[in-house]
């Protein structure tokens, strides 16, 4: 598969998963998975999906999730993250490394 097929793929992928999967490192010095929001899904999050007008060929990603939460906690002390996005009906799925950036709605 060449590389215009990947990321039509992974495009794919970020606009259908129902959810994402974040990894953060625990406190502890583990990783640490937790299911969170993937605002870039068209059908869930309709009204969202302005503020990718200009990122439709590129893969930032938007999450959601409670402030108050531990891996709120774990990001503001470590912003290195893994998400990982799937559709498992299709065996579809693919894994961003980045670091995070809290942005308040």
């Amino acid at each position: 598969m060449d590389e215009l097929n990947i990321r039509q793929q992974c495009k794919f992928v970020m606009e259908n998963a129902s959810d994402a999967y974040i990894a953060t490192i625990s406190e502890d010095g583990f990783p640490r998975i937790s299911c969170v929001f993937n605002l870039r899904n068209k059908t869930r999050f309709p009204n969202v999906q302005q503020v990718f007008k200009n990122h439709e060929d590129d893969f930032m990603l938007y999450i959601g999730t409670d402030d108050p939460s531990q891996k709120v906690r774990e990001i503001r002390k470590n912003p290195k993250i893994a998400v990982y996005l799937c559709i498992p009906e299709k065996f579809l799925g693919f894994c961003a490394v980045g670091e995070a950036e809290f942005i308040k709605d």
